[in-house]
């Protein structure tokens, strides 16, 4: 199986990239989100309404809302070698990534450049995307969280069902200490540097 061309972009900073997993940070989570489409648009407005985004570096480029205060994380085009180099203070920051994929009608079921920086970046993932999409992403070797939140929002057709899943594991995850979110991450290790491992190999 070939993963996207795009990878080749990414490929020295997954080689260079610090093989240590760790959290000292200050945010729960990270969620780079680009153009405007209505999974992002929905879950941007329920991070709002739930008073969550303070908990993450969140970005919305359509309302032109930037993780960096000059937006260059986020103001270029994917993929781009200094979106590369200076997004990752802020995945280093997270304790994990919220990923929202380019399609997220259930007959495009496909993941992009876009899963793969928290395994660059040794962070787990709940993915926005097309429903069956972590099943999918499964089928390539990778492994997911269950054991850190609910993953059945995977298994839910309804887009506003799904979303309010990922949120809530969100809000369950919003008053744990820096402490916790230590603990929760060396729990999951290996399946963070396996993650990494699969992804060299394409």
């Amino acid at each position: 199986c070939a993963l996207p061309i795009s990878l080749v972009t990414h490929r020295d900073t997954l080689n260079d990239y610090t093989a240590d997993v760790k959290f000292n940070g200050s945010k729960l989570f990270i969620c780079p989100m680009n153009a405007i489409q209505d999974h992002r648009e929905l879950l941007y407005d329920r991070l709002e309404s739930t008073d969550l985004l303070k908990y993450g570096h969140v970005s919305a480029r359509w309302k032109e809302i930037y993780i960096d205060e000059p937006g260059t994380a986020t103001g270029e085009t994917l993929p781009q070698p200094n979106f590369i180099k200076s997004i990752i203070p802020f995945y280093e920051d997270s304790f994990c990534s919220v990923v929202t994929e380019s399609e997220y009608h259930f007959f495009n079921v496909r993941f992009t450049e876009k899963f793969y920086f928290p395994i660059m970046y040794n962070r787990p993932f709940m993915v926005l995307g097309a429903p069956g999409l972590l099943k999918w992403i499964k089928k390539y070797g990778f492994e997911t969280f269950p054991e850190l939140w609910d993953e059945t929002y995977d298994e839910e057709d309804d887009l506003k069902k799904r979303t309010e899943i990922i949120v809530e594991n969100l809000k369950k995850l919003q008053d744990k200490s820096t402490h916790e979110l230590q603990g929760l991450l060396e729990m999951v290790k290996p399946k963070i540097i396996h993650n990494k491992k699969i992804l060299k190999t394409y």
